[in-house]
């Protein structure tokens, strides 16, 4: 399969276009459900593609999407184990770059495509990742003045059974 590269700013165009319309038409709830329905989709199709259902330990899975979506040019990812079933996820060079700052200053429900089929993942195995809110972290996150390939998002998470 060769990879067609897409430019960031349709990509961003698109997709803020699309979560602003669904902000403007859909409650909240609905919206969730198709940003969750969405991600079950996407990582049925991934789970097939990367045979990732011989995979036993969830954050191995994890990290196999990861690397996926990185191919794909989506974002740069990195895991850091905790333990077991702790993890901290680090996302940096994010091609969605000014749609979700855009999406939340209108209220609406972000896409979060990442997350949202990690999470189809780890429930289609009857797991749930909690993120543990530690206390924001400057160095995290979108700040002023730093341009956004300088962003790093960082989710602390616990993977529990549902």
């Amino acid at each position: 399969m060769s990879l067609r590269v897409v430019s960031e700013d349709l990509w961003n165009l698109y997709v803020y276009a699309v979560w602003s319309a669904l902000n403007r038409l859909l409650p909240r709830e609905t919206q969730e459900k198709i940003r969750d329905l969405a991600g079950e989709i996407a990582y049925g199709e991934m789970e097939k593609e990367l045979n990732l259902e011989g995979i036993k330990d969830p954050v191995d899975m994890l990290e196999q999407i990861a690397g996926r979506l990185t191919q794909l040019g989506y974002a740069d990812f990195r895991y850091e184990r905790l333990g077991p079933d702790e993890i901290n996820r680090y996302m940096t060079d994010l091609s969605l770059r000014d749609c979700p700052n855009k999406l939340r200053k209108e209220g609406a429900v972000l896409p979060e495509p990442s997350h949202a089929m990690m999470w189809a993942a780890l429930k289609k195995r009857g797991l749930q990742s909690i993120r543990i809110e530690d206390p924001p972290d400057p160095r995290y996150g979108m700040k002023e003045g730093v341009p956004p390939e300088q962003w790093v998002f960082r989710a602390h998470e616990k993977i529990t059974p549902q």
